[in-house]
């Protein structure tokens, strides 16, 4: 259970991250 949410959290995180660099661009 605690593998799943830290797989979804870094799915979440990503995408963030990636939305901020586009911002960036």
């Amino acid at each position: 259970m605690l593998i799943v949410f830290g797989v979804y959290f870094d799915a979440i995180a990503i995408s963030c991250e990636q939305r901020l660099l586009h911002e960036k661009l």
